[in-house]
């Protein structure tokens, strides 16, 4: 089983992205690295990544999701199906060894979607656990699924699973919140394992929008739950005309 870590990068700092690359290679990860159009002010920092790490680069800007499908694709094209993903934030917000905990419990199980869960406290910036809890309380309200933190970065999965999460849609912050969305209605069990919460400052290596990227992420919750009412057995046609008027 190789260990492959995706990490989707947009304008990252040197001093936090390259110490998780040294770290990465020191535990035996592959490493597929996604230059989500940084610009050409940033390329020294990927051209200075080790040779045995794959840079994937592209002009424009496109989004979190979009540099993650990205990665997926070169990863099912490059690896093997026996291959664990892992994808990791470039903001220095993610130890190495808790992405090789989420390994050691996907290990365990098959067919499942391992999250690095944070314990927010007051501690940590007011608009990420302001945030955290409105979607979590969304999320649990719309798929009956508790999770504790829906807005985490560290994720692991099977080389089976990598089909599915390419057909999620969404490109940017919403892409992590469809991939859950999707996983509950494909019936792929969700589990967590507790994570130590890193925050630098306040947060400010953190590219979120929180107005137009909870935007996004709200819109979702519509959609995905208005689908959900149309494919389910309860849903008639009398239903249907009165959301459509």
């Amino acid at each position: 089983m190789n260990k492959i870590a995706l990490i989707p990068a947009y304008q990252p700092k040197k001093d936090l992205l390259y110490p998780i690359i040294d770290e990465l290679l020191d535990n035996n990860y592959s490493i597929v690295v996604v230059d989500d159009g940084s610009g050409d002010n940033f390329k020294d920092v990927f051209k200075m990544l080790p040779p045995n790490v794959n840079v994937l680069s592209y002009g424009e800007n496109h989004g979190k999701g979009y540099a993650i499908k990205h990665g997926l694709k070169y990863i099912k094209k490059h690896f093997s199906i026996d291959d664990v993903v892992v994808t990791i934030d470039s903001d220095g917000q993610h130890k190495v060894s808790d992405a090789n905990k989420l390994i050691t419990k996907l290990a365990k199980q098959k067919n499942v979607l391992v999250l690095g869960s944070r314990v927010l406290s007051k501690n940590n910036p007011l608009r990420s656990r302001i945030g955290n809890s409105l979607v979590k309380f969304l999320f649990h309200t719309v798929t009956k699924t508790k999770i504790n933190d829906t807005q985490t970065g560290l994720r692991a999965f099977s080389f089976a699973l990598i089909d599915l999460l390419i057909s999620v849609p969404g490109n940017r912050y919403e892409y992590e919140m469809n991939e859950l969305l999707y996983c509950t209605r494909n019936n792929i069990k969700i589990i967590e394992e507790i994570i130590e919460t890193i925050y630098f400052g306040k947060n400010d290596s953190s590219h979120y929008q929180t107005i137009p990227d909870s935007l996004r992420i709200f819109k979702e919750f519509i959609i995905f739950s208005l689908s959900s009412l149309v494919t389910s057995k309860s849903f008639n046609t009398s239903t249907f005309l009165l959301i459509s008027e």
